[in-house]
Formats: structure tokens, C-alpha cells, sequence
């Protein structure tokens, strides 16, 4: 057991790396713009991430992250790890997800208040990770064409 969580730490200290250094080179760290702002794009998302990660039809980006967060939270992690935006499932393989949330169950957690612009939306998610503390998931989604496309979440500890 403790060389599981030896490794859960050890990843979830990589991913933590890599994510602060790629939100530090593309920018994708910073705040969403306030309500009633002027309108930007969000960044392009990067080449070769495979196919878009759409929300289902006749749901909401709001649908989706529920979705996502009960998979994660009931163990059904294969689930999850096809709920994820295109551009973060390109970063870890899914028996590294699997293998990385088997080692930080989640027991609930509460979407906090969306901030809608245009035409994104941004949906903050907070949940407890045990002794890994309080985290924050920020997913932003686009619609484009009338779809709703997930683009990208980064998750950091609260505080």
C-alpha cells in the first residue's frame, strides 16, 4: 500500500510540474476574463490531441463535468478518463489516469458558480482528495457550431 501511494504522489507531483509549466508557456493559467468584458477567444488548443471531446447532445457543459465527477467518484475511471478533454487525455494515458485516481478516491465534491462568456463557458469544481487536501478543477468548454466542445481543465490545491 505505501508503495502505491508512493507512486500516486510521485505523479501527481509530475503532472503538477508539467501542468504549471505548460500554464506558464501558453498562458492557460490565467483568469477567465470577469462578466461582461469584452468577448476573447480561448487559446487554441494544441496539435495532434486526437478528436474533440464533445458534450453529449441536449447537455450542458454543466452535464458533462457532473458527469465526469461521478464517474470519478464512483470508481468508474474508464468513464472518466473518456469525459476529459481531448487536449488533457493526450498528456497521460489512460492506465495512468486510472492507476493515479485509484491512489486519490474522491468522496464528493460541489461545482462552483460558471462564469459564462460569449461563447464560453468556465465551470470551477472543488472536491477533496483526502490527504492531498482541497482541490479546484477549472473545465472550460466552447460552443461552436452549436456543440459544446470540452477544451481543457486544470486542477489545483485550494489555497
Amino acid at each position: 500500500m505505501k508503495k502505491i501511494l508512493v507512486i500516486a504522489i510521485v505523479i501527481l507531483a509530475s503532472l503538477t510540474f508539467v501542468g504549471c509549466k505548460k500554464s506558464a508557456d501558453d498562458g492557460a493559467n490565467q483568469q477567465p476574463p470577469a462578466q461582461g468584458q469584452n468577448d476573447q477567444a480561448p487559446a487554441p488548443a494544441p496539435q495532434n490531441v486526437g478528436p474533440p471531446t464533445v458534450v453529449e447532445d441536449g447537455k450542458k457543459p454543466v452535464d458533462h463535468v457532473t458527469k465526469y465527477f461521478d464517474a470519478y467518484k464512483e470508481g468508474r475511471l474508464e468513464d472518466a478518463f473518456k469525459l476529459q478533454p481531448a487536449e488533457t487525455k493526450a498528456k497521460q494515458p489512460e492506465k495512468d489516469f486510472i492507476a493515479l485516481r485509484k491512489g486519490m478516491p474522491i468522496d464528493d465534491y460541489k461545482i462552483l458558480p460558471t462564469q459564462k462568456t460569449g461563447n464560453t463557458e468556465i465551470i470551477p469544481v472543488e472536491y477533496d482528495i483526502g490527504q492531498y487536501g482541497t482541490w479546484i478543477s477549472t473545465w472550460t468548454f466552447e460552443k461552436k457550431d452549436g456543440k459544446w466542445t470540452a477544451l481543457r481543465y486544470i486542477a489545483n490545491p485550494k489555497g
